[in-house]
């Protein structure tokens, strides 16, 4: 669990650079940097799609652990 915590920092702190900076407000030379940009979005959709089936084994393994606390508590009672 905590290494997937810092898995998870680590692609956020990525997407984050990623994202980040501005243009250099020549709209020539910002015109060049469209491909570049491009490329950092669709790196940033990849890690957001890793993130994101990280995210989903992890609510998987919860619905489970909740699952066997229920089962072993009397089938949840009082919902």
């Amino acid at each position: 669990p905590s290494q997937t915590s810092r898995s998870l920092e680590a692609d956020i702190a990525l997407l984050t650079q990623l994202l980040s900076g501005g243009g250099s407000g020549d709209p020539e030379a910002d015109g060049e940097e469209v491909a570049e940009l491009l490329r950092k979005l669709e790196a940033a959709e990849d890690i957001a799609d890793g993130m994101e089936e990280r995210l989903d084994g992890i609510m998987d393994n919860l619905d489970d652990l909740l699952s066997d606390l229920e089962a072993r508590t009397g089938g949840g009672q009082g919902e």
